[in-house]
């Protein structure tokens, strides 16, 4: 059968410091856009917001574990360590990154 191998980012690289916190900057403003929105016209949020909801990613490993993945944290990006989990095995990799 197969057998997931999750693996996600770990701390942000000192070089990406300023594009990931300007990312969450706009992230935040983003949600801020959505309340408001909802709060002005009664609890409906527009077909075009999305924002991911606090706590999904945590979520999603709880999901992961529960049925009995192997879950990894990179140090950085997970990028090399999914090179390094493809290598020699017949898998593929399915990545929501958009580096890659």
């Amino acid at each position: 059968g197969i057998e997931p191998i999750v693996i996600f980012d770990g701390m942000v690289e000192p070089l990406k410091m300023g594009t990931t916190k300007k990312r969450r900057r706009l992230s935040c403003m983003s949600v801020d856009s959505v309340l408001r929105y909802v709060r002005q016209h009664d609890g409906m949020p527009r077909n075009t917001d999305f924002v991911l909801p606090m706590g999904a990613t945590e979520t999603v490993i709880d999901a992961f574990l529960e049925e009995r993945c192997c879950c990894r944290t990179a140090l950085y990006e997970a990028d090399c360590d999914l090179a390094s989990a493809s290598l020699g095995a017949s898998l593929g990799v399915l990545s929501n990154d958009s580096d890659i």
